[in-house]
């Protein structure tokens, strides 16, 4: 499994916050996956279902992998 580190997670949200046009024409998990360039990783089952996944389940995935270290 791999980690992002928490500033990531907390800028994107950031974003995501002020982007209500983000909001309405994509998913939490999905807007999250391209703001991580998640696509240039080994596409995984993890990766498939954070993509796809709603807002709920897409945040509890995100803060499964979160490096709270960094």
């Amino acid at each position: 499994m791999f980690t992002i580190p928490n500033t990531q997670y907390v800028e994107f949200c950031k974003i995501w916050a002020k982007s209500p046009g983000m909001q309405r024409h994509l998913r939490f998990g999905q807007a999250f996956y391209n703001y991580a360039n998640l696509h240039k990783m080994t596409q995984t089952p993890f990766l498939d279902k954070l993509y796809n996944a709603s807002t709920e389940d897409a945040e509890k995935m995100i803060l499964e992998i979160i490096d709270c270290i960094n």
